[in-house]
């Protein structure tokens, strides 16, 4: 059921390349939690009436090509202008991974940056927490979507989500419970497997 509706939220927010505006730089940003980390799953595409605005500071020396040195700068470019808060506490990103399409792809509006960011040592603890996440890159050319995958650790219930008009920014209230919850969980699992495993072999023995 997780992957189901992480699925659909990823469907939701990450339409593609071919449904935005051509006059848009569309940046659509996925909000992944576990109990120590945060990570930012970032797709920006630009549409081909903005392409020649947003290459120029990708394909730095315009050559036509765009390097692995000059993908690195761009997404570091793009981190200087993300801001993420937990608890109130302004959190250092690390960057993952980033991938960039040719240049080719990008000017036709098919292609999207895609970055993979990472903020760790997020707290662990059991209790109410709160995220707040802005992006502020290229405002003046871009349009924004934002939102929070399903959490993949049982641990987590995010109970509120609200977002600025222009989806920018987003803020999430969530619980953490304690790593007990999570136990007793896979323990009643656990019996109830050994229970259902016992009363069939019971069965098979009466019958036999």
């Amino acid at each position: 059921m997780r992957l189901i509706l992480s699925a659909a939220i990823l469907l939701t927010v990450a339409p593609p390349a071919s449904a935005h505006r051509l006059d848009e730089y569309l940046q659509a940003t996925r909000v992944s939690l576990s109990p120590d980390r945060v990570v930012l799953e970032i797709d920006l595409t630009p549409g081909t009436a903005v392409a020649p605005q947003v290459l120029p500071m990708i394909d730095i020396d315009g050559n036509g090509q765009i390097s692995d040195a000059e993908g690195q700068s761009y997404a570091e470019r793009v981190m200087s202008d993300l801001r993420l808060e937990v608890d109130g506490q302004r959190r250092i990103l690390t960057l993952v991974r980033v991938e960039v399409p040719s240049v080719r792809e990008l000017t036709d509006g098919l292609g999207s940056v895609r970055l993979t960011v990472e903020a760790a040592g997020t707290a662990a603890a059991a209790g109410s927490r709160s995220l707040w996440f802005q992006n502020d890159h290229q405002p003046a050319l871009s349009a924004y979507l934002v939102n929070a995958l399903v959490p993949s650790s049982a641990r987590i219930d995010i109970t509120g989500q609200q977002r600025d008009v222009r989806q920018q920014g987003i803020r999430l209230d969530y619980d953490i419970s304690s790593d007990r919850n999570e136990f007793a969980s896979l323990w009643w699992l656990v019996a109830g497997i050994a229970f259902l495993g016992a009363v069939r072999h019971r069965y098979r023995r009466a019958q036999a």
